[in-house]
């Protein structure tokens, strides 16, 4: 370990660790310390060092008293202890990976095709041409489409999104220890459903998954987070994007509700043709955040169509911590159901995301307070440990992840996969952390 990092850690613990401590979860504790260290081990024996510093530092009264402190440092070495090393096997053999281009690479990485159709504008300037796509809307409202090679490192752990970062001294990525967008294609239409009923053809479930992103997301995250999803599922079909054009920015958040109300026709279209001309057996539908909403329009437009058209059903449709009106919900939810065998609502009364939408909003999400709407199976995801927010759970936590795995492979129903709870005489289902 270099010891001017070590300084530079030991300093900032010393300067925020009784705070960040004790707000934060422990998923983000473990991220930001195990971060700059190679093994479990090693971060004990860091987090041990530095606690001997803390305990020696002279701290404001009024953070935190010494025997919390104490307390909270020891609950987290007992965490890290807990995280042996693993034998996990080289990322390159899991079954998600498509392989490299040339199918023979020995880089300690595996390559993930992801298809993708999205109404963002594309980025025409030379220098920017790999990012593909901007936050402004196609003109014309006209559906792009393609496909992306990123790649996963052997490193990965699951439900991680690995990027560089600047509190590591990472300033551009390194395929060896980050998830990386590679390239982006541009595909006509008709070639563009060729390639994706190929590629579903040669799964073997016959099957593909379209995921809906929420706000604050780029066309790059957008990306590269199916195929991190498609990796961690063990996914054999075609992994799907569908990118609306979010501003990809925090303070966005009201161009992003006009932008994803915008693209519900497109989003519409895209599905009906994906349903006509992938040849899937199976298509699933993951869509998360405020992407709930262009996904639930579009749905209750599309159950409108006639009844020899409705044969064509999703297979599974899974809403993830959706910043929906909770009444308009209710209101979509029976032609919703129409649209699709099974519909699957995952939601966390943990998600702080949601819960400062519904404080602008003026009127509850969908999910918070828990919401369980005969034909939809709502699953309770509040015992899981995630990130800071706790609204990205359905990607990053594995217990989650686990569950879709089962959903999406076996076809089991939540009562075969999870606890059963009842609230006021109606069944919902929960995770155990």
């Amino acid at each position: 370990m270099n010891a001017r990092i070590a300084e530079i850690v030991s300093e900032r613990l010393r300067a925020d660790a009784p705070l960040a401590w004790i707000t934060a979860g422990s998923s983000w504790r473990l991220e930001r310390l195990g971060a700059f260290y190679a093994s479990p081990s090693a971060l004990r024996i860091a987090i041990e060092k530095i606690l001997q510093q803390l305990r020696l530092s002279a701290l404001p009264s009024q953070w935190v008293m010494q025997s919390n402190l104490k307390d909270t440092v020891d609950d987290l070495i007992v965490r890290i202890s807990a995280l042996e090393p693993k034998n996990e096997p080289d990322t390159r053999e899991h079954r998600g990976a498509t392989g490299a281009p040339d199918g023979g690479s020995t880089e300690p990485y595996a390559f993930v095709r992801v298809f993708y159709g999205t109404d963002r504008e594309a980025v025409e300037s030379q220098r920017f041409a790999s990012e593909g796509f901007s936050a402004g809307r196609s003109r014309n409202g006209d559906t792009h489409y393609g496909n992306c090679l990123i790649s996963v490192p052997a490193c990965h752990r699951m439900g991680a999104l690995e990027s560089p970062s600047w509190f590591r001294f990472e300033f551009k990525p390194d395929p060896r220890k980050h998830i990386v967008l590679h390239e982006v294609a541009t595909l006509e239409e008709e070639l563009f459903f060729e390639e994706v009923a190929r590629s579903i053809a040669q799964s073997p479930a016959h099957e593909t998954f379209v995921f809906v992103h929420g706000f604050n997301v780029s066309f790059q995250d957008a990306v590269k987070r199916t195929a991190q999803i498609a990796f961690d599922l063990d996914f054999k079909g075609a992994p799907i994007t569908y990118s609306w054009p979010s501003n990809g920015r925090v303070l966005d958040y009201n161009k992003d509700e006009a932008n994803v109300i915008w693209t519900v026709p497109h989003l519409e279209r895209f599905l009906d043709l994906l349903l006509a001309r992938s040849g899937a057996e199976r298509l699933h539908v993951i869509a998360h955040s405020m992407g709930n909403r262009a996904v639930c329009d579009a749905l209750e437009r599309r159950s409108r169509i006639t009844t020899e058209a409705q044969q064509n059903r999703i297979h599974h449709l899974v809403l993830t911590a959706p910043d929906i009106d909770a009444d308009t919900f209710k209101e979509l939810a029976a032609n919703i159901r129409k649209t699709a065998e099974t519909v699957t609502l995952y939601a966390s009364s943990n998600d702080k995301a949601i819960r400062l939408s519904a404080e602008i909003h003026g009127n509850p999400r969908a999910g918070t307070p828990l919401l369980i709407i005969p034909g939809v199976e709502t699953i309770d995801a509040s015992n899981v440990d995630t990130d800071f927010l706790g609204h990205s759970y359905f990607s990053s936590a594995r217990s989650v992840l686990s569950d879709i795995y089962a959903l999406f492979g076996d076809d089991h129903p939540a009562s075969q996969r999870l606890s059963a709870l009842s609230s006021s005489g109606e069944t919902y289902y929960v995770i155990k952390p």
